[in-house]
């Protein structure tokens, strides 16, 4: 099969699979500004339960990985990922006509079930044409763009509902989707080969998945990132409250959230610089023992203070302390994927399971422990960094910060 990267070229390949990428931040963050309006409009009692608008959409969307990572590895990937769109796009059509809360939350669980197509299979793409550190490079150049998304497209929605009602945000999301869809159906060739697509059968899917389970690094960098996502999950569900009540920002909100986007965006150009000089286990062990340091500290900060800390301080940590999404993020999955090139689809469906149903779940508990403090939500920071170290020292046979070439 011609390499793909003949037919479309690495530097439109690169922007179609960063937007492709982008598909699920958009679909998270363009909705935050308007979560406490829906809330209100649908008669949530409980304010923290309008926080399940993030985790109805979260769950399916790692479960659905399960399945798509198999269909991609048997059918290809461009088919799985042109139905996910489809899927994607009509919940997202349909969303403004949801009489009740619980059939949009519905509607927003098939959103996330389409999105789960594009998320593994488009990794499982890149895993195709790429390898070892050139994939973790390419990848932090894809996260940049992607991570570009939490930096505008809380702005883009708060700006629809200056103009507009919040079913247009919904619109927005379906317009959007349908465009990648027609891109990419122009210009993206199927990237795995018929004579490398495996047979959907039982015992191929049960050997795959053994393979991958069994894989000592693989599995402990997966559940490390689940763990680490899970705060900036629990982060995530618990802004609007943050921002618009405790600190009551009103329209200034999608710029105090950007800010802690354009520093994991800034994180993610400088990964794809240094990685091939430093490695990918320097950087992501280190990035990841600063996140705790910084959580440790602010947590002990807003607990002395017994009381809000000032907005700027607020900032700043959070800034600061997600810059390491960009140094963990990239490299975990690339070390994860790494020795499972023959399975790369299946790899990608079991570790986005495992890092999106488990940062959901582990971002929700966080949420719901806002109180109209901070203080708690650090508290969870530290508590899952620190077994997430856990599971990287046992990933790595108990040692760190140190290259497998150099061992």
């Amino acid at each position: 099969m011609t390499h793909p990267l003949s037919a479309i070229g690495k530097r439109e390949f690169i922007a179609l699979v960063a937007l492709l990428m982008s598909v699920n931040a958009m679909a998270i963050d363009i909705v935050i500004p308007a979560l406490l309006l829906i809330g209100d409009l649908y008669g949530v009692a409980q304010e923290n339960d309008r926080q399940w608008l993030i985790t109805a959409y979260l769950f399916p969307f790692g479960v659905g990985q399960l399945l798509f990572g198999t269909l991609s590895d048997v059918f290809g990937r461009k088919r799985v990922i042109l139905g996910g769109l489809a899927l994607y796009a009509s919940a997202s059509f349909l969303t403004p006509f949801a009489p009740n809360f619980t059939a949009l939350l519905i509607l927003r669980a098939l959103c996330g079930l389409g999105a789960a197509s594009v998320r593994v299979a488009i990794v499982a793409v890149v895993r195709d044409c790429f390898s070892g550190r050139e994939m973790a490079a390419v990848m932090s150049v894809v996260m940049l763009v992607f991570m570009s998304v939490p930096i505008f497209a809380p702005l883009i929605g708060q700006i629809i509902l200056l103009v507009a009602s919040w079913s247009w945000i919904f619109i927005f999301m379906g317009l959007f989707a349908a465009f990648l869809i027609v891109w990419m159906n122009a210009r993206l060739p199927e990237t795995l080969a018929s004579t490398d697509r495996k047979q959907l059968n039982l015992h191929d899917t049960i050997s795959s998945f053994r393979l991958v389970l069994s894989t000592r690094r693989s599995i402990g960098y997966s559940i490390a990132q689940a763990l680490f996502f899970g705060c900036l999950f629990g982060f995530v569900n618990a802004a609007p409250q943050i921002y618009l009540q405790m600190y009551e920002l009103g329209g200034w909100f999608p710029l105090a959230f950007a800010i802690c986007g354009c520093a994991i965006a800034c994180s993610n150009l400088a990964n794809a610089r240094i990685v091939r000089r430093f490695g990918m286990r320097r950087i992501s062990h280190t990035a990841l023992t600063f996140f705790l340091v910084i959580s440790a500290t602010f947590a002990v900060v807003s607990w002395w203070s017994q009381g809000p800390v000032p907005l700027w301080a607020f900032i700043v940590a959070t800034s600061v302390a997600f810059t390491a999404l960009g140094f963990v993020g990239t490299n975990f999955n690339a070390i994860a994927l790494e020795p499972l090139g023959e399975v790369a689809g299946t790899a990608s469906a079991i570790f986005g399971f495992i890092q999106t149903a488990g940062a959901a779940s582990i971002g929700a508990i966080i949420g719901q422990t806002y109180n109209g403090s901070i203080t708690p939500i650090l508290a969870g920071f530290v508590v899952c960094s620190v077994i997430a170290l856990g599971f990287v020292f046992w990933a790595e046979r108990y040692k760190m910060f140190v290259e497998r070439d150099q061992r």
